[in-house]
């Protein structure tokens, strides 16, 4: 019974998969693990992000990043030259 409470006192710390518009704030591990899984669109529900728990979300110094933003394009980048439309 004690093992049983135990688990659950563990399950509840980890936060519940969550999925939101724009940006997501991340709760992550001292090593930058995603806690929970983090589903993140774009205010248009054109684009979206999928990051399952356990992903590694670290800036380019390597600390956990604080949040995730989708934002909106507003100029698109040139077709590269070996595309040929």
């Amino acid at each position: 019974m004690a093992e049983a409470v135990a688990a659950a006192s563990i399950r509840s710390l980890q936060p519940p998969s969550a999925s939101v518009a724009g940006e997501a704030k991340l709760a992550t591990s001292s090593t930058g693990s995603l806690l929970g899984s983090v589903t993140v669109h774009s205010v248009d529900k054109k684009a979206s992000l999928y990051l399952p728990k356990g992903t590694g979300v670290l800036d380019s110094a390597g600390n956990p990043l604080p949040a995730i933003h989708i934002g909106e394009v507003t100029t698109l980048p040139a077709v590269p030259r070996r595309i040929h439309l």
